[in-house]
């Protein structure tokens, strides 16, 4: 982490680190990419939650979702989280790129 991926500059702590944002940037570069990563977190949270029941659902066929064994929840849970991050890993990628833009 104390290493910048775009320069390759060595911060002494996250302190160091602020201050040099701050004199480099202003206030604004400690804020850079918050909107996608918020964007990311509600999408991917919200896909996440929202892919759990209907693929619950598939998993159990004619037999009612809620009688489900504990290891087919399961499984709906990580197929659902696995398939979210899946669907929103280009939100994510703007994220880091926008974080390491010097512009």
């Amino acid at each position: 982490l104390s290493r910048s991926g775009v320069l390759g500059e060595v911060y002494k702590g996250p302190i160091d680190c602020a201050t040099t944002i701050l004199k480099n940037e202003q206030i604004r570069g400690l804020y850079k990419g918050l909107s996608p990563a918020l964007l990311r977190a509600c999408t991917y949270g919200s896909a996440r939650i929202g892919l759990y029941e209907p693929i619950k659902q598939l998993i159990a066929g004619d037999k009612p979702a809620d009688q489900l064994p504990m290891g087919l929840k399961i499984l709906a849970g990580v197929s659902s989280g696995g398939l979210a991050s899946y669907l929103f890993s280009p939100v994510d990628l703007v994220k880091v790129r926008m974080q390491g833009d010097r512009t």
